[in-house]
């Protein structure tokens, strides 16, 4: 899975930049590799799912939380297709409108998750449905219990 460096030193590595964006130096620093090892490495995180592009700054990564890849795992398994689905069934708001969005969401040690399935600019609903997803939301928080 991870070249260059143990599972052990990853893993060690993954809880010191937990919710935190890194780059290929603090890669590099932190595993004591080569700078293009470390880009590599980079690049494979974010191949593999496991880490995604900051959007703020592309030379920048940040870890995918491990719940949030669980969450992943079962949505392949059981088929869903998640993200745009091109339908506009209250018709296209502005250009950058792609349709309908398949969401998941999930709540897991003490965390809701929503997985959009892919990268999402904006959302857009009408009433009644803006009070549905913030039921999903309130319901999956409920069963957290805080």
């Amino acid at each position: 899975m991870i070249q260059f460096i143990t599972e052990e030193k990853f893993n060690a590595f993954r809880e010191e930049m937990a919710g935190a964006a890194f780059g290929i130096t603090r890669v590099q620093r932190s595993l004591k590799i080569g700078y293009l090892q470390a880009a590599r490495l980079i690049e494979q995180w974010v191949k593999e799912g496991i880490a995604i592009r900051n959007p703020a700054v592309e030379y920048m990564a940040v870890f995918v939380p491990k719940q949030l890849i669980e969450l992943r795992g079962k949505i392949a398994d059981s088929g869903t297709q998640l993200g745009a689905t091109n339908d506009f069934p209250d018709g296209k708001i502005n250009p950058d409108d792609e349709g309908g969005l398949q969401i998941a969401i999930a709540g897991k040690d003490g965390q809701v998750f929503i997985e959009f399935g892919s990268p999402v600019a904006w959302l857009a609903f009408p009433p009644e449905q803006a009070k549905e997803f913030a039921n999903k939301i309130i319901e999956h928080a409920n069963r957290m219990g805080n």
